[in-house]
């Protein structure tokens, strides 16, 4: 009985508090970060604790890469600040269609001021899950000096494309297309 309640234990002790989280900190700035597939407890935030607005004066950037033939995914409503992921209306979290911040610019995603600051495509509910078109993806954060907010905290997995007869798969960058 020790066993199984030690066993037990150990398991929702790694699964509830074992994540791996990669803050876009000055730790991880400029970082390229591979992961493996299948992706668990994986998640990607803004610099502040879950608690405390993101920094302000800082230009930061951050690349994810999947193994070659597979996408990411990154879900901002899975976090724990579920209710607040914003950005000010003077930042701007870029992201790139690539391993650089040369790739591609896909969205530069700033505050809403008649919306909380939340981010555009979140609204009122903080639902938003974007998929990679490809196997690297580039996030940028520049703060100016005085402004900040809430941030975001996202969960990170791996999907493998779907079958388009050799099209490349399509993004819904903000889960607007029908």
């Amino acid at each position: 009985m020790k066993i199984y309640l030690l066993c037990l234990f150990a398991f929702l002790l790694e699964n509830t508090f074992c994540q791996t989280y990669y803050r876009l900190d000055a730790t991880n700035d400029g970082a390229t970060i591979n992961l493996t597939c299948p992706i668990a407890n994986t998640r990607f935030a803004d610099d502040g604790s879950n608690s405390t607005h993101y920094s302000n004066g800082v230009d930061r950037s951050i690349t994810f890469c999947a193994p070659a033939g597979k996408l990411l995914k990154f879900d901002f409503g899975c976090g724990s600040n579920l209710t607040i992921e914003r950005i000010h209306t003077s930042d701007t979290l870029f992201i790139y269609n690539g391993n650089s911040t040369s790739s591609p610019l896909l969205y530069a995603v700033t505050g809403n001021a008649s919306n909380s600051n939340r981010l555009p495509y979140f609204k009122e509910s903080s639902s938003f899950v974007f998929l990679s078109s490809g196997n690297c993806i580039t996030f940028r954060l520049k703060a100016d000096a005085s402004n900040n907010d809430d941030g975001w905290d996202a969960c990170v997995t791996c999907v493998d494309p779907n079958s388009c007869n050799n099209n490349e798969p399509a993004t819904d960058l903000f889960g607007g297309a029908p």
